[in-house]
């Protein structure tokens, strides 16, 4: 798994989708898979299954470094710290479906972002927690078949916090991951 700060390489195609059909496509095609960061880890398993079967059935070695996940990530240590930085994320989430609402009601966005409790979609895919809590996340990740995720500081406030909480991310959650 790559847990390292890096420019995403665009130069081979990703594609963001949410259906299999469409996931089989991109498989089909040779593309690469980027997955979204509200989808459930059951949901990002299943993706990753269908794009492994297709990759497979045309003769091609299933590679997870083929697979991204976007993940938004906050390290604590402190509980109360925690469900406060969750909760900006919420809020921060529900304006976006707001915005990405048409007047029929129709929220654009894959299934996983536009439909569900928000609340439980919001704590289902954060990395937020503990150095330790978070490694086990990204490992829950990698044993589906994930061999990138992007990171964003989605929920820190920006600013001392997020530098300090990507400093940590770097000192005690990358080590784990050095292979």
């Amino acid at each position: 798994m790559l847990v390292h700060v890096t420019l995403f390489n665009l130069a081979r195609r990703y594609f963001v989708l949410n259906q299999p059909i469409q996931i089989r496509q991109v498989a089909a095609h040779g593309f690469n898979l980027l997955l979204g960061q509200y989808a459930s880890l059951a949901s990002v398993a299943s993706h990753i299954a269908a794009y492994k079967s297709e990759v497979e059935a045309r003769g091609r070695r299933f590679d997870p470094m083929q697979v991204g996940v976007t993940r938004a990530f906050f390290v604590t240590d402190a509980a109360e710290e925690r469900e406060t930085a969750l909760e900006r994320r919420l809020q921060n989430r529900v304006r976006q479906l707001k915005l990405a609402t048409w007047p029929d009601g129709t929220v654009l966005g894959g299934p996983d972002r536009a439909t569900g409790d928000p609340r439980t979609i919001n704590e289902a895919s954060a990395m937020y927690g503990t150095p330790d809590g978070i490694a086990k996340m990204l490992d829950e990740l990698r044993n589906v078949g994930v061999g990138y995720v992007l990171i964003n500081g989605g929920g820190s406030g920006g600013g001392a916090r997020g530098r300090e909480s990507l400093r940590r991310f770097a000192r005690e959650v990358m080590p784990m991951f050095a292979e």
